[in-house]
């Protein structure tokens, strides 16, 4: 061994490390040698007046930072003849790095001992307190936890995710994913399922951290409550409080939902959205809570049915509003839901009849890639049918029509699924679709792909771009029952009675049903009706 100034050391050019050292690494490696030495001898080979240092650059760098680079410090060396590039790699080789449970623990011990904190220890390291108290962490790994890790059972990563559990959790979690491969996003959701994040918190944590039992996620910036019972009582007590602040403001009513949604709930189906501008004594608000995700919605914009009503009802006899004036096409929810059923059927039955078998291989395709090539940003009106293929009923299970046959698409499908209950035994569903003639499996791929598109989608722009369906267009698609015009107002009962030019009911001041049974009579023997068309009012009729 000898020992030569740093000033005659210099890095060889053709050194075998050819990524250079971070910066932060260097930090370390120079704290490193300011606290304990220079641990490993520097490989050199003499060059002129001087030696190139073939193993132990970084070291050298840092001497320099250290030192400084005419410096005569005397340094650690051994000196070789030739082969600089071999035995440069043979060191580099036989340096291996140690696993980090075993630095984890080395630092453990010089933090437990007691004659060395966090910042002692970092200072030693060029690291910072958090980074010290990471490896403390680590360290305190369960004994299964850390034999698995050891055993390069999981990465860095995962061991990481396992600090936000105890002992047991991590145990029950490696024991019942002994078969899996595992992530850090599994562990960590894994492990924190009996802890909240502080960010979830309404409340001031001010003074809580023993009461809430805060634990910090030592590799990373969040922290994370511990202990649920009282976390669940300071935030109910938050939002109970915000509830009776909103009914010291004059709300009519505060309803508080606990993971329950607005339209899904009794209390809330007396209810009807109004604007900013209608009195706060007449408006309800609603406090909502959900718990998987820690979200508190107040929407104070809701007023009641039949005060909406009754306000709508005065505001006509002052005059301050015209009673509104509602035509044929104005139609309840359960009218409409029912006509677009209706229409979806009549579409996918002209779809499937009507397209030849070049359009079919167009649509299918189009149909079954849109999604993927146009990405999922791409919705409504730009997408038609269902990626998964799956029926899209047109019809509620209340409002299904008892005497409706199944679209032309749907008879087909039937027809084949009969075909493979047959042979079921013999082959599985993707052996009997390969084994069909390819005009059969085209036809049958578009009947699904068509009776997969939606009510909505069938009335979209896109869909009516393509095929050149529109439901104005439509006839002979839907002829009305007494039950469907029975949900009309006698108002616009006598609109479409007089519009469609119906001879008289042979009554004075006919009741409602009467005009009821004469349209219906009236359509089993015309198609004059068109429920998607514009109507014009027997009144504007004749003033044109």
């Amino acid at each position: 061994m000898l020992q030569i100034p740093l000033n005659q050391l210099k890095p060889a050019k053709q050194n075998v490390r050819q990524v250079k050292a971070s910066k932060d690494s260097l930090v370390a490696l120079v704290a490193s040698i300011k606290s304990q030495g220079l641990l490993h001898n520097l490989v050199v080979m003499k060059n002129g007046s001087g030696y190139n240092v073939i193993d132990g650059n970084r070291r050298l760098q840092a001497l320099i930072k250290i030192h400084g680079k005419s410096s005569a410090e005397m340094i650690n060396c051994v000196a070789i003849q030739d082969n600089d590039q071999e035995i440069g790699l043979h060191a580099n080789m036989m340096r291996e790095d140690m696993h980090p449970l075993d630095q984890c623990d080395v630092i453990y011990n010089l933090c437990s001992g007691g004659e060395e904190d966090f910042d002692s220890v970092a200072a030693r390291f060029g690291q910072t307190a958090k980074w010290v108290q990471q490896r403390v962490t680590l360290s305190e790994l369960s004994p299964l936890a850390k034999t698995k890790f050891r055993n390069c059972e999981f990465n860095l990563g995962v061991a990481m995710a396992l600090t936000l559990g105890n002992h047991q959790r991590q145990d029950t979690y490696l024991n019942d994913n002994q078969d899996r491969r595992l992530d850090p996003d599994h562990a960590k959701r894994n492990m924190l399922m009996m802890k909240v994040p502080v960010s979830a918190a309404f409340f001031d944590l001010t003074g809580l951290d023993e009461n809430l039992g805060i634990e910090q996620d030592m590799f990373g910036e969040e922290a994370y409550i511990t202990n649920l019972e009282p976390f669940e009582a300071m935030q109910e007590r938050y939002i109970e409080a915000k509830c009776q602040e909103l009914r010291d403001m004059g709300y009519s009513d505060v309803i508080y939902l606990k993971d329950s949604y607005k339209w899904d709930s009794p209390e809330c189906r007396h209810l009807i959205a109004c604007s900013d501008d209608v009195r706060i004594e007449d408006r309800t608000a609603i406090v909502r809570y959900t718990t998987h995700n820690y979200v508190l919605d107040i929407d104070t914009q809701f007023i009641a049915k039949d005060l909406e009503r009754q306000k709508e009802k005065e505001a006509i006899e002052n005059g301050e509003i015209e009673e509104p004036v509602l035509t044929p096409t104005d139609y309840s929810k359960p009218q409409k839901a029912l006509l677009d059923g209706y229409y979806l059927e009549h579409v996918r039955g002209m779809l499937f009849e009507n397209s030849d078998d070049d359009f079919m291989d167009k649509m299918s395709d189009a149909m079954f890639l849109a999604r993927r090539i146009g990405g999922y940003s791409q919705y409504q009106d730009r997408i038609i049918g269902q990626v998964h293929i799956d029926h899209n009923k047109a019809f509620g299970i209340e409002d299904q029509p008892e005497h409706i046959e199944p679209s032309p698409a749907a008879k087909y499908i039937e027809t084949y699924e009969a075909k493979y209950e047959d042979v079921s035994d013999d082959m599985s569903s993707i052996q009997f679709i390969m084994s069909l003639p390819k005009n059969v499996r085209s036809k049958l791929k578009f009947a699904f792909l068509i009776e997969s598109v939606t009510k909505h989608q069938a009335q979209g722009k896109e869909f009516i771009d393509i095929t050149g369906i529109e439901p104005a267009n439509c006839v002979n698609w839907f002829k009305p029952d007494a039950a469907w015009l029975n949900k009309y107002k006698i108002g616009q009962v006598e609109e479409l009675y007089a519009s469609l030019g119906i001879k008289a009911v042979g009554k004075v001041n006919p009741k409602k049903r009467d005009l009821i049974d004469a349209i219906v009579k009236h359509l089993d023997e015309t198609s004059d009706f068109n429920p998607f068309a514009e109507w014009v009012s027997k009144q504007d009729q004749e003033a044109a």
